[in-house]
């Protein structure tokens, strides 16, 4: 006899035993089901999504009425179920495709938004994020970044994190102090963190309100001085390296920034070149003095 369903006796056997009990799953799974369509009507009315309802919904719906029908499986009430879906809605209306995260610093606190394709999440109930419009800035056909637009707030300083480098952490060092000392002062402060087309740098912007852009001038421009280095900045973008940079790394730099200038690519290059040669003869001469007066 073969095995299992193959075997066509066993097939008409089980069949006949299970009639009632495969009937039984059938309406107990059409019964979830409904009731999770139920649910999730009323959980789409009951949300509220500031932006592109449709999109959203439409987006990601099995997902959140996947949630409400595991719930039911495991024997949750209808309203447990709603909760399930409801949080899960949360999450990606909050976190699904961030724009920009903004934190506010005022009165002693620290107030999240998220800005996202959908919406705007605001923890504090403030209602900061509406202050804050992000605009995308097109680079080429597939490279560009957000802009942030503020009402009521002046940007004092911009920058742009470079992951995992000795850059990013002199940024945080710079963050950390902007915040402490404008938070001693009293003075609100947001800083915005934006995405850009690369995965491996980020916008990061900070805002004050208009009344305080005076105030913050020259705590700004002395931390500037002290955690920010636009020969570093630059030489880290274009090289991905962290100082000291290498002989290579600096000619790159060096080419990139005439090429920048104006300066066509060919041209840059063979400057690039001669300046090496200049160089490296000019070592070679100081060598050859040090040797000539016995100086090891």
């Amino acid at each position: 006899m073969t095995k299992g369903w193959k075997s066509e006796s066993v097939r008409h056997s089980l069949a006949r035993k299970g009639v009632k009990t495969a009937s039984k799953k059938v309406v107990k799974s059409n019964g979830i089901e409904k009731k999770t369509e139920e649910i999730f009507r009323k959980l789409k009315e009951e949300f509220n999504v500031s932006r592109n309802v449709d999109k959203f919904w439409g987006n990601y719906e099995d997902d959140f009425k996947k949630k409400i029908k595991e719930a039911l499986e495991e024997g949750k009430s209808p309203e447990e179920a709603k909760k399930a879906g409801y949080e899960e809605a949360e999450v990606y209306r909050s976190e699904g495709n961030p724009i920009a995260t903004i934190s506010v610093f005022e009165g002693g606190e620290e107030h999240k938004i998220v800005i996202s394709e959908y919406d705007i999440y605001d923890e504090s109930g403030r209602d900061y994020g509406y202050d804050f419009e992000p605009k995308w800035h097109s680079t080429d056909a597939w490279r560009g970044y957000y802009e942030m637009e503020a009402k009521g707030w002046t940007q004092v300083h911009e920058d742009t994190s470079l992951a995992y480098s000795e850059d990013s952490r002199e940024l945080k060092n710079f963050d950390e102090k902007l915040v402490e000392e404008l938070k001693a002062r009293g003075i609100p402060v947001a800083r915005v963190v934006s995405s850009t087309s690369n995965l491996f740098s980020s916008s990061v912007d900070y805002f004050v309100r208009d009344k305080n852009q005076a105030d913050v001038k020259d705590i700004v421009d002395k931390l500037k001085k002290k955690h920010r280095s636009e020969e570093r900045f630059t030489s880290t973008a274009l090289t991905g390296a962290d100082p000291p940079y290498s002989k290579k790394d600096k000619q790159f730099v060096l080419g990139a920034k005439m090429v920048k200038a104006g300066i066509k690519p060919k041209q840059a290059v063979a400057f690039v070149k001669l300046l090496d040669e200049v160089g490296t003869d000019a070592e070679i001469h100081k060598e050859t003095k040090r040797k000539e007066k016995g100086v090891e």
